[in-house]
């Protein structure tokens, strides 16, 4: 899926032949689409160059928003290109199907008010959506990782993983005033170690009270019985001999309140990734509608700049086709090089590059904006 061109040329009194033009010396490279745009009220001369900087703010803002709004959504569907083209859809039509019908929205942005005036409240729409996704994902990145925590407990070795699932009332002396029964994952190499250095790390160890009651691939689960004076020495003890004590403790209206917390956690996470891929959805339709409506005013006033008045000017959308941009931007630098003046001439055509590298690598005597839409052109 090739990036898209936005592109106006004086039609000179005729704008249908302009572009009949324009689309016949680009049709075997690429595909051209009429853009019909209304008149807007103009304004000063002053004022468009004041406007035709805060566009380009505009447009880098959007673009950024896009860009962060598609990362977003690939993050929410894991990384699933299939649905992710099916989520990025602008009025519920594929992003290609939009540029090539584009149709200014009058409802929503009046030709009658002061291009700086429409300009300001697409702007202010693209704000809108960008705080909102912030706050929205921000929320959502919250309580996926407190899930994400719990759900770890669950996972890794038996030294590191909670015990929660694993340790049964059956396993712990409870109520006790002199015993406790501490947990320990030992190495499965230094099972016949821990065998025979259990009951003399420290005095106090109840005598064959060591039972083995889970084993991962790493290591083996013990538990075993000391009197509490004795726990914290029988636990440095047990480091230096690279036993490791776990940390637990077994209390059953705790390890209910955990279930509890993880399955509210697990719902509430799950309802707010539902909320949050369908919002994301319908606000990149709006967020991307805004920007390439933004680009066209870019256009428009890049033009009455360039082109001056009255307005005579044929607009466009190109798509090229795959790799063929350089040939096409080539085959129009020649076709339009008389706009560029005494520079643009064909017999000066090495003057002309010149001009363009000293100036601006990106200069085309005709008005050329970019669409970098290229979300899916490395994985297809």
């Amino acid at each position: 899926m090739p990036q898209y061109w936005l592109i106006s040329v004086p039609a000179n009194g005729n704008k249908d032949s302009s572009f009949q033009s324009l689309r016949s010396s680009v049709s075997e490279m690429a595909e051209a689409n009429a853009l019909e745009l209304p008149e807007f009220k103009i304004g000063t001369l002053d004022t468009l160059v004041v406007l035709s900087d805060e566009l380009i703010k505009y447009d880098q803002a959007f673009e950024a928003t896009v860009v962060k709004m598609v990362d977003n959504l690939k993050a929410l569907l894991r990384g699933d290109l299939a649905q992710l083209e099916e989520a990025l859809t602008v009025n519920e039509k594929p992003v290609d199907h939009f540029l090539k019908s584009f149709q200014w929205n009058s409802m929503k942005y009046r030709a009658d008010k002061p291009l700086k005036e429409i300009a300001e409240l697409i702007n202010q729409e693209g704000s809108s959506i960008d705080s909102s996704m912030k706050a929205k994902m921000s929320q959502y990145n919250g309580v996926k990782s407190t899930l994400t925590n719990i759900e770890r407990k669950q996972t890794g070795n038996l030294a590191v993983r909670g015990l929660a699932d694993i340790v049964q009332r059956e396993h712990c002396v409870l109520n006790s005033e002199y015993l406790q029964t501490l947990f320990v994952a030992v190495p499965k190499n230094l099972y016949k170690e821990w065998d025979a250095k259990y009951e003399t790390l420290s005095e106090m160890v109840v005598p064959r009270s060591s039972v083995k009651i889970a084993e991962d691939g790493d290591y083996g689960l013990f538990s075993v019985n000391v009197f509490q004076r004795v726990a914290n020495e029988f636990s440095l003890k047990c480091r230096e001999e690279k036993f490791i004590v776990r940390e637990f403790e077994y209390n059953e209206e705790q390890l209910e309140e955990d279930k509890k917390e993880y399955e509210e956690t697990e719902a509430s996470e799950r309802e707010q990734w539902k909320a949050l891929l369908q919002w994301c959805k319908t606000s990149f339709g709006e967020v991307f509608s805004s920007w390439i409506h933004i680009k066209v005013l870019r256009v428009y006033v890049e033009s009455v700049l360039r082109y001056g008045l009255p307005l005579d000017y044929t607009t466009a959308m190109i798509k090229p086709k795959s790799k063929g941009e350089s040939k096409i931007r080539d085959l129009l630098l020649k076709k339009y090089a008389s706009l560029g003046g005494s520079l643009g001439q064909d017999d000066k055509n090495d003057q002309l590059d010149e001009y363009q590298g000293l100036v601006d690598r990106e200069y085309t005597p005709f008005v050329l904006f970019n669409i970098p839409w290229t979300v899916f052109d490395k994985e297809k």
